[in-house]
């Protein structure tokens, strides 16, 4: 059997989006500069929404602070959605180890007896605000290399000048559907719902590829049970 022997197929945000027109029943020859401008607003809170469905492995960034004696609390970037993983890099003798810290609630951090306490930091606080911090605990006794794992918001979505959307191949057709559930809304709401059916269906199956296929291994100590 012949097959093209490429994978060259690409689609632009604005490709994409004149085939989401296309399925919510809008003829190419109907679409204004309205149109469009109503797109690119329901594109980028798509993809508002679908920032929530965490994790989106393909978001993964690793942001650096560089923690210093005494001080507890560092901002984090803005488009920081939430955390995976903090760890300690420490770096002797050209040798790096990474040594992980956990996590911290809001109660469990505002429970603390003594927040000042100085060392080695082992756990962290992540506050949520729209400028996220970085809290460590125990505070900094000397410099620390804090590396901070986490889900990035999506870059803008724009539909002029051939920019490509922040998804990967196999979210394109929910982002289709998605986005054709939300055009209809606005120009042919009769088409809605069974539009807001299949884009359901296509993203559901695109996050259930968006996952680590790492075994979780869990191993109790049940010395204490025994004499």
């Amino acid at each position: 059997m012949a097959t093209s022997g490429t994978y060259a197929v690409a689609y632009t945000a604005g490709n994409l989006a004149m085939q989401a027109f296309a399925r919510a029943g809008v003829r190419r020859v109907e679409i204004t500069a309205d149109h469009i401008a109503d797109a690119q607003a329901e594109a980028n809170l798509m993809m508002v929404d679908l920032a929530s469905e965490i994790p989106n492995l393909w978001t993964g960034e690793t942001f650096d602070v560089a923690a210093t004696d005494g001080v507890a609390t560092y901002a984090l970037p803005e488009r920081l959605v939430d955390i995976q993983t903090v760890y300690v890099s420490t770096t002797v003798s050209g040798v790096t180890t990474d040594r992980s810290i956990g996590s911290l609630s809001t109660s469990e951090y505002m429970g603390l007896s003594n927040k000042t306490t100085e060392g080695a930091p082992t756990a962290y606080w992540f506050d949520r605000q729209i400028t996220p911090n970085l809290t460590l605990w125990p505070v900094p006794d000397q410099s620390y290399a804090i590396k901070v794992r986490g889900y990035s918001r999506f870059q803008d979505t724009l539909l002029a000048n051939g920019v490509d959307a922040e998804i990967p191949y196999r979210f394109w057709d929910a982002f289709v559907w998605g986005l054709a559930a939300r055009i209809a809304v606005i120009y042919q709401p009769d088409r809605a719902q069974a539009l807001e059916a299949r884009a359901k269906i296509a993203l559901d199956k695109a996050k259930a590829e968006d996952g680590e296929d790492a075994p979780l291994r869990i191993a109790p100590i049940m010395m204490g049970y025994y004499q």
